[in-house]
């Protein structure tokens, strides 16, 4: 309990302590006889204006007032419950809500952590799966040249050639399956960033050889435009899989005797990649949802490939 110390102006400035329960006095670390009788300022320091405020406007309107705040100066998140007990003196309650408040901060902090989280493993989903329907299509599209020569009994030189296209095919989709897997590192909170000197050239030439097949089957023309020894500091596994979708877009939304070009030019300390196509192209509506990842649109290609 508290009784008030007003200035010429009738604003409450201090109070007194008339009394204090043992966990105030716990908390301040003094005894009840150094406290009893002695202001508020002299007690605990420095006391906001809000805290004078409070006190002044229980006396006058005889009214209790309950509300929460958050002090500066003591870095403390508090709960207050004042009312008048006579016409002299105010009785408070204070509640410590700092570690609640914590508490609820860090619920409120892994709840966004765990969106974070569950947003980014299906957006990687999104993505092996699309990576992987690529060269699948190619499998299923020559093992059906493969049936087709062998139902027809065509040369026999023609039906090896399929089948070394569906076995290296199928051995570079596991690669794929392999780095894509490692890239995520599914049993992890996060994805991996490793990034060093590499030959772009190199990553280039072996995303454009693994879509051949591709292209092959829609006669579309795929070429390289890229300066032989331009090193880059990226992520092998990212990059790769950023240029494979870019080309697996660009043939599946290329037409019949397409072009898809992949270049390069240096800007500065910079480098950028274009993978360039005749196809449909992207609408304007639709592209802003490239770089969402709350939307997952998906479109068939000019051959109805999913």
């Amino acid at each position: 309990m508290i009784s008030p110390i007003y200035d010429e102006n009738d604003f409450v400035v201090d109070y007194y302590y008339k009394n204090v329960n043992n966990k105030f006095i716990s908390k301040i670390g003094k005894t009840r006889e150094e406290v009893i009788d002695k202001r508020g300022t002299d007690i605990i320091g420095f006391i906001e204006d809000y805290w004078f405020k409070t006190v002044e406007k229980v006396i006058k309107t005889g009214n209790p007032i309950i509300y929460r705040n958050y002090s500066d100066t003591r870095k403390i998140y508090f709960e207050v419950y004042a009312w008048k007990v006579n016409e002299k003196d105010v009785a408070v309650l204070l509640n410590d809500l700092t570690a609640q408040k914590e508490n609820e901060r860090f619920l409120l902090d892994s709840k966004e952590e765990i969106d974070k989280l569950t947003i980014s493993k299906e957006r990687l989903i999104a993505v092996i799966a699309h990576d992987l329907r690529s060269p699948f299509n190619a499998i299923l599209g020559f093992s059906n040249l493969l049936i087709d020569s062998v139902t027809h009994q065509q040369d026999l030189e023609e039906t090896l050639d399929y089948s070394k296209i569906i076995y290296g095919k199928a051995k570079e989709t596991l690669v794929l399956l392999d780095n894509l897997l490692d890239y995520g590192n599914l049993n992890s909170k996060y994805v991996h960033f490793d990034p060093k000197r590499i030959l772009l050239s190199s990553i280039i030439d072996q995303t454009i050889k693994s879509h051949l097949q591709e292209a092959t089957l829609k006669n579309i023309s795929l070429t390289c435009n890229v300066e032989e020894q331009l090193y880059v500091y990226v992520d092998k596994i990212m990059l790769e899989a950023i240029i494979r979708n870019l080309i697996s877009n660009a043939l599946k939304f290329s037409y019949l005797d397409g072009t898809v070009t992949v270049s390069m030019k240096q800007i500065g300390g910079d480098c950028k990649v274009t993978v360039t196509d005749n196809g449909v192209g992207i609408p304007f509506d639709k592209q802003a949802d490239l770089f969402s990842f709350k939307t997952n649109r998906t479109t068939r290609g000019t051959l109805d490939e999913k």
